[in-house]
């Protein structure tokens, strides 16, 4: 079962941070993410819709402080198996620039927010939160 816990839309927000902190180019960004946080909440609540939004990665929540803020659950360090089907499930998922995220993304039938990276696109995915339709 995925991290959602109940009939609110499920927003998913996927971070690689941990892995790849020596690579900047594949690592998420914390600006990017809060900017798109931001943009879902704003959209969600101008359109009245209760949703809850749920951040998956690795490390510690010291550094997602400024998601948590936002009001995002962590999910940090979970079971793999889990956080796929969450971002799977997700009816918004903000994508890592990741092969995880990309493979959820692909079997995810709603809205996918993409991050750019050497995967390419879909034309159905949004290149950011503030293209939302939902």
């Amino acid at each position: 079962s995925s991290f959602f816990k109940g009939d609110r839309i499920g927003v998913a927000i996927h971070l690689r941070l941990g892995d790849v902190a020596s690579h900047s180019s594949r690592s998420s960004r914390m600006d990017r993410a809060v900017q798109q946080v931001s943009a879902i909440r704003k959209h969600l609540k101008q359109k009245g819709h209760p949703f809850e939004i749920v951040v998956l990665s690795q490390g510690i929540a010291a550094n997602f402080a400024p998601l948590v803020d936002l009001g995002a659950q962590l999910r940090l360090n979970d079971d793999l198996f889990r956080t796929f089907h969450t971002l799977v499930s997700a009816d918004i998922l903000c994508m890592a620039k990741s092969s995880l995220s990309y493979a959820a993304g692909l079997l995810n039938q709603n809205t996918i927010i993409y991050e750019p990276f050497w995967h390419p696109k879909l034309p159905t995915w949004l290149n950011d939160a503030n293209q939302l339709s939902v």
